[in-house]
């Protein structure tokens, strides 16, 4: 079984040598993967022969998968080891990184590819140009998998929110991901925003329950006039960024007037406060700096053109979107979202309703948390049913 496992390994190398990738160097960061690898497998040598045959087949399957990718997929060069492949050991789960022998040595020498401009490029209908797009992503997937996406066409939102989902599952299943898990984060942007869209400060109706953040942003940063509502595409990557360091420099500076509903009174009694000034960004509303700020830094590693197209916004978001749930260098790592709901449950409803919590209660946070995370596990069991029927 070992020896099955291995003799993958060499179609690696084989098939990215003729892309020309390799240095000295990335050969031997390639060999180092192996090598982890194989030491992976043989400490497996007490699973039962169904695990080992199960484990050989998935790395296999991703193999393929990562090999294909070399030749310019946007996801692969960015994968760092930390998919998982999970397999059965005498009832204990036993973590086996996806990067295990073929995966893994595709993705480092996609990443030392990546590292040295090696990628292609293509471009979309409005020809911006994109390393990867959603086709390629697409074409990577199980026949499973493709029809789970190609059901985001039978969901009721709008075209702009599912276009920022099937990028978003389409990142996420092409890293390992299941589709109850992916389930659960498409409910969660079903309730925040669309692609690159910039959270509004117009609480017209009900001005009341406009937040202290906004409510100084409209009133010192002219935030209602320049930025409410509009979006990446139409603001521009530059300007976002100039937006976001000029608030940064005043946070807790302006004191501000806002309003919080008693319950006693049944009335809205107002507050003062000096908030922090920030503002969503996105499918998932990035807000706090850390996390809109490095996904700004990703639209402007990723886009050619300062005004991406609904599509590239919905690449960025949805690639930003898998680094945070993986655990990627230079972003919040929030890595141990999946790792808990994965240790905790396995298959149906009931884990699709636990990922649309989870992902709500420990990844997006909204106001009243618990009543939205209830609210959003219900919402990730009716999409998961319309996507997989």
């Amino acid at each position: 079984m070992k020896n099955r496992i291995f003799m993958l390994v060499p179609q690696v190398f084989n098939i990215a040598d003729k892309l020309g990738i390799y240095s000295d160097d990335q050969t031997n960061m390639i060999e180092e993967y192996y090598l982890t690898s194989m030491k992976m497998v043989a400490d497996m040598e007490g699973a039962s022969k169904d695990s080992l045959e199960a484990a050989a087949n998935q790395i296999k399957e991703e193999s393929f998968d990562a090999i294909g990718r070399l030749a310019g997929f946007n996801l692969v060069y960015h994968l760092t080891g930390k998919n998982r492949l999970s397999i059965d050991q005498e009832g204990a789960e036993t973590a086996l990184p996806a990067a295990g022998v073929v995966a893994g040595a595709a993705a480092g020498a996609a990443a030392a590819a990546a590292a040295s401009g090696a990628s292609e490029t293509t471009s979309d209908n409005n020809g911006n140009s994109a390393s990867g797009d959603y086709n390629e992503m697409y074409d990577t997937l199980s026949d499973d998998q493709k029809q789970f996406l190609d059901n985001i066409d039978k969901l009721d939102y709008s075209e702009e929110k599912k276009e920022g989902m099937r990028y978003a599952a389409a990142c996420l299943m092409a890293q390992g991901y299941e589709k109850e898990f992916v389930a659960g984060v498409l409910a969660n942007i079903a309730c925040e925003g669309e692609p690159g869209r910039f959270e509004s400060s117009a609480y017209i109706s009900h001005p009341e329950k406009e937040p202290a953040y906004l409510k100084a942003l409209d009133e010192h940063h002219n935030y209602r006039d320049t930025m409410s509502g509009r979006s990446v595409s139409e603001v521009g990557i530059a300007e976002t960024r100039a937006y976001l360091d000029e608030i940064n420099a005043h946070d807790n500076e302006y004191d501000t007037t806002y309003y919080v509903y008693d319950e006693d009174s049944g009335q809205y009694v107002a507050k003062s406060t000096k908030p922090d000034l920030r503002f969503g960004i996105g499918m998932a509303q990035w807000t706090d700096d850390g996390r809109a700020g490095s996904l700004i830094d990703l639209y402007d590693q990723m886009c050619d053109t300062n005004h991406p197209s609904t599509s590239e916004c919905a690449r960025v978001e949805g690639t930003y979107m898998a680094y945070e749930l993986t655990g990627h260098d230079g972003v919040p790592d929030h890595s141990s979202v999946y790792q808990e709901w994965k240790a905790a449950y396995d298959k149906g409803q009931a884990s699709v309703y636990e990922a649309g919590y989870n992902v709500c209660a420990n990844y997006e946070i909204p106001k009243d948390t618990a009543t939205a995370s209830t609210n959003r596990g219900n919402i990730a069991v009716d999409i998961y049913n319309t996507l997989t029927s």
